[in-house]
C-alpha cells in the first residue's frame, strides 16, 4: 500500500506544526525567532486545513492505545503506512465478528431474518 498524496500532506503538516510549536517555546533569539515559529505554524496549520480528513485520521490513529513510541515529530511515512494497514486488517476482522440488526426490518446483516420477541 502505498500513501495518497494527501496523507503525505497531513503527515508533513503535522510535523511542521509541531516543529513550529517546540521551535517557538524554544526561541533563544526573542521575538525574532518568536515571529518565524508563529509565521511557521500559522502555514503548518492553513495546509492542514486542506487537508482536514487525513488530519483527523492520522491523529486518531496516533491516539490509540495499542500505537506505542511513535510521535508525530518521529512519525515516518512508514510508520503511517504500517498503521493503516493494521487498522484495515483489524477492520476487516471486526465486520466478520459484529452482529448488527437492522432494527426496523429486523434482519441480520448477511440477509437473514431474526424474530424478536
Amino acid at each position: 500500500m502505498a500513501l495518497s498524496k494527501n496523507y503525505k500532506k497531513a503527515l508533513a503538516a503535522l510535523k511542521d506544526q509541531a516543529e513550529a510549536i517546540r521551535g517557538g517555546l524554544q526561541a533563544d533569539n526573542g521575538d525574532k525567532d518568536r515571529l518565524a515559529s508563529k509565521s511557521a505554524l500559522r502555514d503548518a496549520q492553513r495546509r492542514l486545513t486542506e487537508v482536514a480528513e487525513e488530519t483527523k485520521h492520522i491523529v486518531r490513529l496516533i491516539l490509540k492505545p495499542d500505537v506505542k513510541g511513535i510521535t508525530i515529530p518521529t512519525m515516518t511515512e512508514s510508520d503511517l503506512e504500517r498503521l493503516l494497514v493494521l487498522e484495515g486488517k483489524r477492520g476487516i476482522q471486526s465486520d466478520k465478528d459484529k452482529t448488527s440488526f437492522r432494527i426496523n426490518g429486523s434482519k441480520l446483516r448477511d440477509g437473514r431474518s431474526v424474530k424478536l420477541h
